[in-house]
This record gives structure tokens, sequence and C-alpha cells, in this order.
């Protein structure tokens, strides 16, 4: 089953939709009423990840039909916990922040070391927002390698 079908989704992210498997952001959009593909991910567990794109990005499927079933039986909605995740509103402060900055290409990547002290972040859901003394708006995943952010 490995390959590619073009260049959006590997055979295998193909056959996991086919078997009913969703994106969090399909579920998100099937639930609907404000939920959101971050809090799909807050709440569930994927069963399987599959490449996508041409860049081979690692996107998690879900099957959500299988979750509300086991949630059903503990006697929980898991609809309504998605949609009360995802209206949890995001943090903001002021802190002193350190990223990489990556240029180059994906077979020869750069880092640069970026700084900025006391400015506004905002945390929300997997993702810091930083709001650059120039005006510009930078998003970083809270996990990604080389990000430091120290609360003021």
């Amino acid at each position: 089953m490995s390959g590619y079908d073009g260049f959006s989704k590997s055979n295998n992210a193909l056959d996991a939709e086919n078997r009913g498997l969703l994106t969090a952001y399909a579920v998100a959009k099937h639930i609907g009423h404000g939920a959101t593909a971050a809090g799909v991910k807050a709440v569930l567990n994927p069963g399987e990840w599959d490449h996508t794109s041409k860049m081979y990005n690692e996107t998690d499927y879900f099957d959500f039909e299988v979750d509300v079933e086991e949630a059903a039986v503990e006697g929980r909605d898991l609809a309504a916990e998605i949609i009360e995740v995802s209206k949890i509103k995001p943090q903001i402060y002021r802190a002193d922040v350190v990223y990489l900055e990556w240029t180059g290409s994906k077979k020869h990547p750069r880092s640069a070391k970026t700084e900025y002290k006391n400015i506004e972040v905002e945390e929300n859901g997997d993702w810091y927002i930083f709001h650059l003394p120039t005006g510009k708006i930078k998003r970083k995943g809270i996990l990604s390698t080389g990000t430091c952010v120290d609360k003021i």
C-alpha cells in the first residue's frame, strides 16, 4: 500500500479515509457547533497516522464512530466534550521569547536564532502566537524544536 496517489496523500492515507477514519479537522466539521481540530486532538487519541502532502507530513486519523460508541458505554457525550474543550480561551501574557527561524530547503535546512524581550504571547491550543514589536505575528508550535518562552 505504500506510495502516493499524486502529491496530496499517501495510498495509506486514502485507505484510512476509505475505512471511515477522519482527520481532526473532518471530525470537528462533522460535530459542528464550534468544535475545533485542536479540541478534537485534546480529547481523542488518533487511531493511526499517515503521510500527506508532497512534504510527507504526518496526519493523525481518528475512528470517531468507534470512539463515540466507547464513550457512550461510559456515559460520556464525546461531541459535547470536544465542543467544551474547543471553547477554552487562549492565554495571553508577556514573555521573553527565543525561537529558531528556519530557511533553506528540506534537504539543506538552516536555522537562525531569533530573540525578543517582553513581547505579548498568546497561547492557543498547540500554538504560541507571538505579537512582534514590528506589528507582525509569528506562530510557532508549542513543542517545536528550539522554541523557548519565559513568562515575565
